[in-house]
């Protein structure tokens, strides 16, 4: 499976939507770091993105992308 990502540049964003560019330039700025040991302890049945992708993500981000309007 080939994965790849198209970056978008801010200026686009802020013209078309300025919503998802303060988003985007707040997660831009700043970052958190996650210590996931604690949470799979408790929630073991944690997933990954791709793990969640391959079991059923996939078929629920198809549909919902088959049913929005063009």
């Amino acid at each position: 499976m080939t994965r790849f990502h198209t970056r978008i540049p801010l200026d686009v964003l802020w013209e078309h939507s300025p919503e998802a560019a303060k988003v985007f330039t707040w997660a831009g700025e700043t970052y958190y770091d996650t210590d996931v040991a604690p949470l799979r302890e408790i929630h073991p049945g944690l997933m990954d993105f791709g793990t969640w992708l391959d079991r059923s993500g996939k078929s629920r981000l198809r549909a919902q992308l088959d049913a929005s309007p063009a």
